[in-house]
Protein backbone atom coordinates (compact mmCIF):
# COMPACT_ATOMS: atom_id res chain seq x y z
CA UNK A 1 0.00 0.00 0.00
CA UNK A 2 2.78 2.27 0.97
CA UNK A 3 4.33 2.04 -2.30
CA UNK A 4 0.89 2.92 -4.13
CA UNK A 5 1.08 6.03 -1.75
CA UNK A 6 4.15 7.25 -2.90
CA UNK A 7 3.60 6.68 -6.59
CA UNK A 8 0.42 8.67 -6.14
CA UNK A 9 2.78 11.56 -4.84
CA UNK A 10 5.17 11.12 -7.32
CA UNK A 11 2.33 11.26 -10.18
CA UNK A 12 1.01 14.87 -7.97
CA UNK A 13 4.39 16.60 -8.82
CA UNK A 14 6.02 14.86 -11.41
CA UNK A 15 6.73 17.92 -13.31
CA UNK A 16 8.51 19.67 -9.87
CA UNK A 17 10.34 16.16 -9.81
CA UNK A 18 12.07 16.71 -13.19
CA UNK A 19 12.62 20.43 -12.31
CA UNK A 20 14.17 19.93 -9.02
CA UNK A 21 16.17 17.21 -10.50
CA UNK A 22 17.41 18.92 -13.12
CA UNK A 23 18.56 21.47 -10.33
CA UNK A 24 20.26 18.64 -8.75
CA UNK A 25 22.79 17.49 -11.52
CA UNK A 26 23.41 20.96 -12.27
CA UNK A 27 23.81 23.06 -10.00
CA UNK A 28 27.07 21.43 -8.36
CA UNK A 29 28.69 22.34 -11.63
CA UNK A 30 27.37 26.03 -11.25
CA UNK A 31 29.26 25.40 -7.88
CA UNK A 32 32.17 24.57 -9.44
CA UNK A 33 32.21 27.36 -12.15
CA UNK A 34 31.71 29.96 -9.60
CA UNK A 35 35.71 28.85 -8.35
CA UNK A 36 33.68 28.47 -4.63
CA UNK A 37 35.96 26.39 -2.16
CA UNK A 38 32.79 25.13 -0.40
CA UNK A 39 32.30 22.41 -3.08
CA UNK A 40 30.10 20.18 -0.94
CA UNK A 41 27.21 23.48 -1.09
CA UNK A 42 26.77 22.00 -4.90
CA UNK A 43 25.33 19.07 -3.10
CA UNK A 44 24.00 20.02 0.07
CA UNK A 45 21.55 22.80 -0.99
CA UNK A 46 19.82 21.01 -3.94
CA UNK A 47 19.39 17.82 -2.59
CA UNK A 48 17.34 20.09 0.33
CA UNK A 49 15.72 21.66 -1.91
CA UNK A 50 14.66 18.91 -3.89
CA UNK A 51 13.11 17.30 -1.07
CA UNK A 52 11.27 20.02 0.53
CA UNK A 53 9.99 22.08 -2.68
CA UNK A 54 8.17 18.77 -3.97
CA UNK A 55 6.87 17.95 -1.09
CA UNK A 56 5.39 21.12 -0.34
CA UNK A 57 3.52 20.61 -3.55
CA UNK A 58 2.16 17.43 -2.80
CA UNK A 59 0.54 19.14 0.83
CA UNK A 60 -0.77 22.28 -1.25
CA UNK A 61 -2.46 20.00 -3.83
CA UNK A 62 -3.83 17.56 -0.84
CA UNK A 63 -4.69 20.74 0.97
CA UNK A 64 -6.87 22.43 -2.17
CA UNK A 65 -8.86 19.00 -2.70
CA UNK A 66 -9.60 18.32 0.57
CA UNK A 67 -11.99 15.79 -0.30
CA UNK A 68 -9.88 13.51 -2.38
CA UNK A 69 -8.13 13.46 0.89
CA UNK A 70 -10.99 12.55 3.07
CA UNK A 71 -11.81 9.59 0.19
CA UNK A 72 -8.45 8.32 0.37
CA UNK A 73 -8.83 7.41 4.35
CA UNK A 74 -12.18 5.71 3.99
CA UNK A 75 -10.62 3.50 1.72
CA UNK A 76 -8.11 0.72 2.90
CA UNK A 77 -5.08 3.41 2.97
CA UNK A 78 -4.93 4.25 6.09
CA UNK A 79 -4.44 7.49 7.89
CA UNK A 80 -1.19 5.92 9.22
CA UNK A 81 -0.03 4.66 6.11
CA UNK A 82 -0.75 7.81 4.07
CA UNK A 83 1.32 10.21 6.54
CA UNK A 84 4.27 7.57 6.47
CA UNK A 85 4.61 7.66 2.84
CA UNK A 86 5.60 11.07 2.62
CA UNK A 87 8.37 10.36 4.61
CA UNK A 88 9.24 7.69 2.85
CA UNK A 89 8.94 9.70 -0.38
CA UNK A 90 11.35 12.79 0.91
CA UNK A 91 14.04 9.87 2.33
CA UNK A 92 14.00 8.02 -1.15
CA UNK A 93 14.32 12.04 -3.05
CA UNK A 94 17.49 12.54 -0.62
CA UNK A 95 18.88 8.70 -1.28
CA UNK A 96 18.13 9.63 -5.23
CA UNK A 97 20.41 12.99 -4.85
CA UNK A 98 23.06 11.06 -2.92
CA UNK A 99 23.29 8.87 -6.12
CA UNK A 100 23.42 11.59 -8.76
CA UNK A 101 25.87 13.36 -6.90
CA UNK A 102 28.19 10.18 -6.65
CA UNK A 103 28.13 9.57 -9.88
CA UNK A 104 28.81 13.11 -11.02
CA UNK A 105 31.72 13.18 -8.61
CA UNK A 106 33.09 9.92 -10.08
CA UNK A 107 32.80 11.58 -13.85
CA UNK A 108 34.12 15.23 -12.51
CA UNK A 109 36.74 14.48 -9.74
CA UNK A 110 36.98 18.20 -9.43
CA UNK A 111 33.45 18.73 -7.87
CA UNK A 112 34.58 17.08 -4.62
CA UNK A 113 34.18 13.91 -2.70
CA UNK A 114 31.23 13.02 -1.30
CA UNK A 115 32.21 11.01 2.32
CA UNK A 116 30.08 10.28 5.35
CA UNK A 117 30.22 13.60 7.14
CA UNK A 118 28.49 15.27 4.03
CA UNK A 119 25.98 12.75 3.72
CA UNK A 120 25.04 13.07 7.70
CA UNK A 121 24.87 17.06 7.61
CA UNK A 122 22.69 16.85 4.82
CA UNK A 123 20.12 14.31 5.96
CA UNK A 124 20.29 15.98 9.42
CA UNK A 125 18.98 19.52 8.15
CA UNK A 126 16.46 17.69 5.33
CA UNK A 127 15.28 15.61 9.38
CA UNK A 128 15.10 19.14 10.75
CA UNK A 129 13.01 20.75 7.84
CA UNK A 130 10.58 18.03 6.92
CA UNK A 131 10.53 16.44 10.36
CA UNK A 132 9.37 20.16 12.01
CA UNK A 133 6.64 21.35 8.70
CA UNK A 134 5.05 17.93 8.28
CA UNK A 135 3.92 17.45 12.36
CA UNK A 136 3.13 21.68 11.81
CA UNK A 137 0.82 21.03 8.39
CA UNK A 138 -1.11 18.35 10.10
CA UNK A 139 -1.15 19.85 12.82
CA UNK A 140 -2.45 23.82 11.70
CA UNK A 141 -3.08 22.96 8.31
CA UNK A 142 -0.86 24.52 4.89
CA UNK A 143 -2.29 28.11 4.57
CA UNK A 144 0.07 28.70 8.27
CA UNK A 145 2.77 27.21 7.46
CA UNK A 146 3.94 27.61 4.46
CA UNK A 147 5.12 31.09 4.51
CA UNK A 148 7.80 30.46 7.60
CA UNK A 149 8.64 27.69 5.82
CA UNK A 150 9.44 29.30 2.69
CA UNK A 151 11.09 32.18 3.43
CA UNK A 152 13.25 29.34 5.60
CA UNK A 153 14.28 27.31 2.36
CA UNK A 154 14.78 30.87 0.58
CA UNK A 155 17.67 32.33 3.43
CA UNK A 156 18.75 29.05 3.90
CA UNK A 157 21.56 29.42 1.27
CA UNK A 158 22.59 32.43 2.98
CA UNK A 159 22.78 31.00 6.51
CA UNK A 160 24.77 27.81 5.54
CA UNK A 161 27.54 30.01 3.61
CA UNK A 162 27.25 31.91 7.39
CA UNK A 163 27.58 28.82 9.15
CA UNK A 164 30.47 27.61 6.90
CA UNK A 165 32.82 30.50 6.92
CA UNK A 166 32.41 30.84 10.79
CA UNK A 167 32.56 27.03 12.16
CA UNK A 168 33.57 24.98 8.54
CA UNK A 169 37.00 25.12 8.91
CA UNK A 170 37.04 24.04 12.98
CA UNK A 171 34.43 21.84 12.34
CA UNK A 172 36.78 19.85 9.85
CA UNK A 173 39.39 19.42 12.12
CA UNK A 174 36.98 18.24 14.83
CA UNK A 175 35.69 15.65 12.56
CA UNK A 176 39.05 14.16 11.72
CA UNK A 177 39.94 13.54 15.56
CA UNK A 178 36.29 12.51 16.42
CA UNK A 179 34.87 10.23 13.38
CA UNK A 180 32.38 8.96 15.37
CA UNK A 181 30.51 11.71 15.91
CA UNK A 182 29.49 11.33 12.16
CA UNK A 183 27.35 7.91 13.68
CA UNK A 184 25.81 9.89 16.36
CA UNK A 185 24.45 12.62 14.09
CA UNK A 186 23.37 9.76 11.62
CA UNK A 187 21.72 7.95 14.37
CA UNK A 188 20.00 11.47 15.60
CA UNK A 189 18.84 11.79 12.31
CA UNK A 190 16.71 8.74 12.20
CA UNK A 191 15.53 9.09 15.72
CA UNK A 192 14.30 12.65 15.02
CA UNK A 193 12.61 11.36 11.88
CA UNK A 194 10.85 8.30 13.24
CA UNK A 195 9.73 10.53 16.16
CA UNK A 196 8.23 13.60 13.56
CA UNK A 197 6.80 10.30 11.99
CA UNK A 198 4.85 8.98 14.94
CA UNK A 199 4.01 13.09 15.87
CA UNK A 200 2.40 13.55 12.33
CA UNK A 201 0.44 9.93 12.60
CA UNK A 202 -0.58 10.91 15.83
CA UNK A 203 -1.74 14.34 14.89
CA UNK A 204 -3.77 12.93 11.39
CA UNK A 205 -5.45 10.59 13.12
CA UNK A 206 -7.16 13.03 15.43
CA UNK A 207 -7.96 15.64 12.93
CA UNK A 208 -11.16 16.02 11.24
CA UNK A 209 -10.94 16.00 7.66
Amino acid sequence: MLIHLIKKDILLVSKYLIIMLAVVILFPFFILWSNSEYTFLGFMLPAVFAVFMPLQCILMKEYKYKKASAYLCSTPYSREYTVISKYLLCFALYVICCLIYFIETLIVPKLGNIDIELLAFTLLVMVVVCGLFLPLYYKLGYEKVRYFFSLLIVASPFLMSLTVKHIGNNASAFFQTNTWFVWVILLVSILLYGFSALISVMIYKKSDL
